[in-house]
């Protein structure tokens, strides 16, 4: 039973009681004279049964209320029964699709787990086969490291050893340069030996792979070979358009002399000089002109004569000369 309902039907069954109708407007006049307000012109009896037709009304709207009331409360079951209804059918349905599809990822998690053990296994697979093979590549990089360094070794031996031989090989030819020249020739390459002195150092320096100075043998020896004699010519070439000075004589005479050696060696004339004398018009395929003097005429003065190879007849170094 609602007891606020039943405590509600008590108290409206106490309002119909007159001892307590005349107590309720006692203090109802008395309330109204506190505020100063008029008091109505009634007598208990009229307050009462103006107050009891109130009352009646008031049971009317509350009894209209509690219908209402009741109606609202039958319509709340009915649709929390239809809700319930609704619930049951449609989520059961939409909970079965959604253990269908937790199934589902369940498999394809499983089976993903699977395979990522499967890989784990193959990438410790390969990095044992890797570590194996990197200790492998590293005991055969420290033989190859060993057998570099035995090798590099040897060849520093043997380029000492090379260069030993490179030297008695230039004496050799020296010596068969010395079997085919008289004794004029020879004094002359030992004068210019010792002339070497004279020369720069700069120059020195330059010419210090072709022109050794250990000995008179390994002198010789270095010009009479054929790259010496290009070597010489460029170095006098150098020192005239630089800054004529005496090494220019001393150069001119040992690549002159590096000539006679070279054909000597050969036992026959294979380098000779162009032929190239004062007066004769300007000719760029056997000449090269010096530009401190005019760059147009004939020439004045060879300063350095070219030089051809009288076999292939190829020129080896143009004539460096001055035009008039």
């Amino acid at each position: 039973m609602d007891w606020s309902k039943t405590k509600k039907e008590k108290l409206l069954a106490l309002l119909e009681d007159d001892d307590i109708q005349r107590r309720i407007c006692e203090i109802v006049l008395s309330a109204l004279q506190q505020e100063g307000k008029d008091l109505p012109i009634l007598s208990i009896g009229e307050d009462a049964k103006e107050l009891k037709s109130k009352l009646e009304e008031l049971k009317i709207a509350n009894a209209d209320l509690v219908e209402e009331n009741k109606k609202l409360l039958d319509e709340k079951k009915f649709v929390e029964k239809k809700l319930k209804d609704f619930s049951s059918n449609k989520y059961e349905d939409r909970l079965g699709e959604m253990q269908e599809r937790v199934a589902f990822l369940q498999q394809k998690l499983t089976e993903s787990e699977n395979e990522c053990k499967n890989v784990k296994q193959q990438a410790r697979t390969y990095v044992d086969r890797l570590e194996k093979s990197l200790i492998a590549n590293k005991v055969e990089l420290e033989n190859l490291s060993n057998e570099k360094q035995c090798l590099e070794e040897q060849i520093e031996k043997l380029s000492k050893d090379n260069s030993e031989l490179q030297k008695k090989v230039k004496e050799v030819e020296w010596l068969e340069a010395v079997s085919n020249q008289d004794k004029l020739q020879l004094e002359q390459g030992v004068s210019l030996y010792y002339k070497l002195q004279n020369l720069s150092t700069n120059v020195r320096n330059h010419l210090e792979i072709v022109i050794a100075e250990d000995n008179v043998l390994s002198f010789l020896g270095g010009l009479a070979q054929e790259e010496a004699l290009g070597k010489l010519w460029d170095e006098l070439y150098s020192c005239f358009e630089n800054d004529p000075s005496q090494d220019v004589n001393v150069l001119r005479d040992v690549f002159q002399y590096a000539i006679i050696i070279n054909n000597a060696v050969k036992g026959t004339t294979r380098y000779d000089y162009l032929p190239i004398e004062e007066g004769q018009s300007y000719d760029p395929d056997l000449m090269v002109v010096d530009r401190k003097g005019s760059i147009q005429g004939n020439v004045a003065q060879v300063l350095i004569p070219g030089y051809y190879n009288t076999y292939t007849r190829g020129i080896m170094r143009r004539s460096f000369v001055q035009l008039k």
